[in-house]
């Protein structure tokens, strides 16, 4: 019979062998993993419940493996840690981080962003992709798609659970759009036709995509579709703070008399523009208080850290007595934050929201590199609480008027038109109206899927 030696004791001969120390070898081949252990046992939140692997056993696992295998399953209530997450250069999705969405980068783009549906006729199985936004000019724009196309294949394939990233980058290509008609007695699908796509290219991502003033009832009301929270680009880092800054200083000389902030498609971003917008949209008696407190682990320096909102933002800020939030499942993070950001100051019953139940992401994230290795570790950082040192909103905001609008397969209107789905209930609850029924046709999406980017809150 065959005798296997342990494999401590195999890479202690092999490292003595001929007299010479090769431990040096050893430790390269686990050094990445030992470098993934230090900063899960020193930064991540959770530190204290990371169990340390020995050195002989990091040699089952690859990087990515055991960064995942060293997340908290019980962070959140139970909910675990599904947010820490494993980047490579090579990647360009996430699965394994929990999240429900791929990596979208703005320099390869074909400009839209999507979510997978099963087919809402309920006669097949297949697959088909619902736009939600197309950016302006990108090459989704360009070739003519717009909020609410249905895409069934690309390039003659039929779009899947597995093959969906090709409408997020790639060559030019034809895709085929089709429409969902109510018939006498069962969605149809009709009016199949192919339009043709040029290839993927660098697209600005703007975050304020559709903004106006709307005249509804006798009042003035602020709307603003805000996709993402991003300061500016690498040439200006502050330009869409300046942007969102006059924007908000233009509603202001108006005056609106309310807002709606439309977060559906928002998974987070980063803290600092979910601080200007947070100092917008407070009541002007709270500028120069907390905005919110960002509570590291209890071994890292310093331990906690406030931000406040700012007096910079006074000349815009709006002096809002309520706010109407416009949400999905997709809303979340430095999303949720805002919201949670402004309860201790107009109150949770002035802040109206109007959706779905927001994801649940009370915490952030932080980015590590060590450039001797070629991946980025994001692992939760830290827990953000309010002024009232509270977030107890781990389940997610719940909506005070539910509107599912991604279970809807009516006709989407634009973003931004006032008998859009959303924003017209928003309408008619500011003018005490009834909201309209919305859930007689609910269709199912496909695991969450899309093309939206992870639910992000990150520490600069």
């Amino acid at each position: 019979m065959k005798r296997l030696f342990p494999i401590s004791i195999l890479m202690a001969i092999l490292l003595l062998s001929c007299g010479v120390d090769r431990s040096g070898e050893y430790y390269a081949i686990i050094a990445d993993r030992m470098y993934i252990q230090e900063i899960m046992t020193t930064e991540y939140l959770w530190y204290d419940k990371v169990e340390k692997v020995g050195t002989d056993d990091m040699f089952s696992k690859d990087a990515e493996s055991f960064f995942y295998g060293l997340r908290y399953k019980d962070a959140l209530d139970g909910k675990g840690d599904n947010y820490s997450y494993f980047s490579a250069d090579t990647d360009t999705e996430n699965e394994d981080s929990g999240s429900r969405t791929l990596v979208v980068t703005t320099d390869d783009s074909y400009g839209m962003e999507f979510l997978l549906y099963q087919d809402p006729t309920g006669s097949t199985t297949h697959v088909f992709a619902r736009v939600l936004y197309v950016l302006p000019n990108s090459p989704a724009a360009a070739c003519g798609l717009q909020r609410g196309n249905w895409i069934s294949h690309v390039n003659g394939t039929r779009v899947t659970q597995n093959n969906y990233a090709a409408l997020i980058s790639g060559g030019a290509c034809s895709l085929t759009i089709e429409d969902l008609i109510q018939g006498d007695s069962a969605l149809v699908w009709k009016n199949a036709r192919d339009v043709a796509m040029g290839a993927s290219e660098e697209v600005e991502d703007n975050p304020i995509q559709t903004h106006s003033v709307i005249a509804y009832k006798g009042k003035k009301i602020g709307y603003l579709h805000y996709t993402q929270f991003v300061d500016g680009t690498e040439t200006d880092e502050q330009a869409y703070n300046k942007q969102l800054t006059q924007l908000f200083a233009d509603m202001k000389a108006e005056p609106v008399d309310e807002f709606v902030l439309d977060l559906r498609y928002n998974t987070g971003g980063q803290m600092s523009a979910a601080q200007v917008l947070s100092s917008l949209l407070a009541p002007e008696s709270a500028i120069g208080k907390s905005f919110v407190d960002i509570h590291y682990n209890d071994i890292h320096i310093p331990a906690e850290v406030n931000l406040t909102l700012l007096e910079s933002m006074k000349v815009a800020n709006l002096n809002l007595h309520r706010l109407f939030v416009l949400t999905s499942n997709y809303t979340a993070s430095a999303s949720e934050a805002v919201i949670n950001s402004l309860i201790p100051y107009l109150g949770r019953d002035k802040i109206i929201i109007i959706g779905d139940t927001t994801e649940g992401k009370p915490v952030a994230m932080q980015k590590y590199r060590d450039e001797q290795f070629s991946f980025e570790l994001w692992p939760v950082v830290a827990y953000i609480t309010n002024a009232e040192g509270s977030a107890d909103y781990v389940k997610g905001f719940a909506p005070d008027y539910q509107v599912k609008e991604i279970e809807s397969v009516e006709n989407w209107k634009p973003l931004g038109d006032p008998d859009e789905l959303l924003l017209s209930n928003a309408l008619r609850i500011i003018a005490a109206e009834a909201p309209v029924d919305t859930m007689s046709q609910p269709v199912a999406s496909v695991s969450k899927l899309s093309s939206l980017r992870p639910s992000t809150l990150l520490l600069n």
